[in-house]
């Protein structure tokens, strides 16, 4: 009887270890099951690779609007400068996984979102969070300046949001936790001069800002602003 159980059990351990062997090794790309975000062509999003970035609905959308730094003269504006949707031409972007090995954007990654560097402010251009409003009624504003309360630099997230347009939500800080009204969902929140409106985490106050990616390719850019 023990010789017959000692055979069961290897029989038992022989397939179990065949119908491992079976089993494809799965990559770090393999498990993740996210959705590739597309851009207006319908190409997934390179990393390292510029976008220009439209508003197509939860703000205003004709005429068309895209996403900038504000401008210096755009007083009262001083450093850091405001992530503004303004119909004047649109300023390319970086997506930055965490993983910098990757080559694709996918849908719910943490990712940086960077404006590139410009001498004015000595600003590295990577999104992250400000705070503006009162102690009561607080408001998270998008900054194009580099780090401000975010240390991290400003993690966000890429999620779908309609058939063909995405919304951007912006997180707590990896490990840690935010009230609510410290993170979600970004849209139009403030009113800016000469028409433009500041971008910040809408909450209750204002729906998610729909936004298409469009490839920064040569000669796109005149294309762009004059859309």
């Amino acid at each position: 009887m023990a010789k017959n159980n000692i055979l069961v059990a290897c029989a038992t351990t022989t397939l179990f270890l065949l119908l491992v062997s079976l089993c494809p090794l799965r990559t770090s790309a393999d498990t993740d099951t996210d959705e590739m975000v597309l851009d207006v062509d319908g190409n997934p999003l390179e990393v390292g690779s510029e976008y220009y970035v439209q508003s197509v609905g939860g703000g205003s959308s004709s005429p068309a609007k895209w996403l900038r730094r504000s401008r210096m003269s755009y007083a009262p504006v001083a450093c850091p400068r405001r992530v503004v949707e303004t119909t004047d031409e649109g300023e390319a972007v970086k997506i930055i996984p965490q993983n910098t090995t990757e080559k694709h954007i996918r849908a719910s990654w943490d990712v940086q979102i960077d404006s590139g560097y410009t001498a004015i402010c000595k600003e590295d251009g990577v999104w992250s969070m400000a705070l503006s409003g009162t102690i009561m009624s607080p408001q998270l504003l998008v900054s194009a300046s580099g780090p401000d309360i975010d240390s991290s630099g400003g993690l966000f997230q890429i999620n779908k949001a309609g058939a063909s347009s995405y919304k951007i939500t912006y997180g707590p800080p990896p490990g840690g936790e935010a009230p609510p009204g410290y993170f979600g969902d970004l849209g139009i929140v403030e009113a800016f001069v000469f028409g433009d409106l500041i971008l910040g985490v809408a909450g209750t106050n204002a729906e998610p800002l729909q936004v298409t990616f469009t490839k920064k390719t040569w000669g796109s850019h005149q294309a762009v602003a004059s859309a």
